[in-house]
């Protein structure tokens, strides 16, 4: 989660829930959580 703080780890933040296939409801909840 802490990655998304960046452009370039949102990024790969974004491949790796896709790739987990985490819900997007769910990475809302994460940045909710970080901002």
């Amino acid at each position: 989660g802490l990655l998304q703080r960046t452009p370039r780890g949102r990024i790969v933040t974004d491949k790796a829930y896709t790739h987990l296939g985490i819900s997007g409801s769910t990475r809302n909840v994460d940045e909710r959580l970080l901002f």
